[in-house]
């Protein structure tokens, strides 16, 4: 057994998730879709999931701006 310690942070309290207004969603969905951009890079910088991101993207192409409302 080794005498290492592990650093171990727990974060507590209140967790709020954050709300997005329809037009930051399709303002965040355009630029993901701008030439040489990526869906990692465009969510990273707006402090998005990028797999939200891809779900608000997938609405989007199936039932319209209403979708992502």
């Amino acid at each position: 057994m080794s005498n290492e310690y592990r650093h171990v942070e727990l974060l507590t309290g209140d967790v709020r998730r954050r709300r997005w207004t329809t037009e930051q969603k399709l303002t965040i969905i355009e630029q993901s879709f701008e030439p040489g951009e990526t869906v990692s890079s465009t969510a990273r910088r707006h402090g998005v999931a990028p797999n939200l991101l891809y779900r608000w993207r997938r609405l989007l192409s199936e039932g319209g701006a209403a979708a992502v409302d």
